[in-house]
């Protein structure tokens, strides 16, 4: 048998090294003690501290305690384009030129000119388009015909209805404008076109009546009709 002594390996105790505020010894078990405010604070700081310097050594980037970033300017709304002012070379849109003219309303004229059913100087006139009083301005007879189709309603307004369009939910006179509220003795009933759907659509009042208020209320699809003017009182 091998008789030589054993080796034993001696650890050599490691120098006590500074404290690492980032190495802190777990605490023991047990119930937790109560420590000062101050002492938590100086702790916290301490720490802090710590990881700031180790963050720089790492190539000078903070992830904890960083500055809170600059305030942003604050934002510059583009200016709004500036609306067209009236025009000095005497030309005005085609549209408000046939209603000046007492032809139609705008958006009658509108629709005639996209059916290209108005011609300026003997050619069909684009949407948009501006003229002069010395242009000559030709409506085409389907225009006329389309106009003469249009219908104006004289209705009897009860309380509790608007004149013009729904508001604060009240409806508007023009749903009153039906088949069967259509009345009796009227001579259209048995001459001129029979009732039809399209007849209560695109109505809009000459005049107008207050809520509470009752009694002949005009509603029509002729522009002409709405654009005329009415006594004043």
């Amino acid at each position: 048998m091998n008789d030589q002594p054993k080796k034993t390996l001696q650890l050599k105790a490691r120098a006590a090294s500074v404290a690492d505020p980032l190495r802190q010894p777990v605490r023991p078990r047990g119930p937790a003690r109560a420590r000062p405010l101050s002492q938590v604070q100086a702790e916290r700081a301490q720490r802090q501290s710590a990881l700031e310097e180790r963050d720089a050594d790492r190539g000078g980037v903070v992830r904890r305690g960083r500055p809170a970033p600059a305030a942003m300017p604050p934002a510059v709304p583009a200016p709004r384009a500036a609306r067209p002012g009236p025009r000095t070379d005497g030309r005005i849109r085609l549209n408000k030129r046939l209603a000046d003219l007492g032809l139609c309303s705008r958006r009658e004229a509108d629709e005639w000119i996209e059916q290209g059913w108005v011609r300026v100087n003997g050619q069909v006139a684009a949407m948009g388009v501006a003229v002069t009083e010395a242009d000559r301005v030709e409506v085409l007879p389907a225009a006329q015909r389309r106009q003469e189709s249009r219908v104006t309603i004289l209705l009897n307004k009860p309380v509790g209805y608007v004149s013009g369009q729904p508001e604060d939910g009240h409806e508007s006179a023009a749903v009153l404008v039906q088949a069967k509220n259509q009345w009796r003795s009227d001579p259209q009933i048995r001459q001129g076109p029979a009732w039809q759907p399209q007849h209560a659509r695109g109505l809009a009042p000459a005049g107008r009546l207050d809520i509470d208020s009752t009694g002949l209320l005009v509603l029509t699809q002729d522009g002409r009709i709405a654009r005329a003017p009415r006594p004043q009182g």
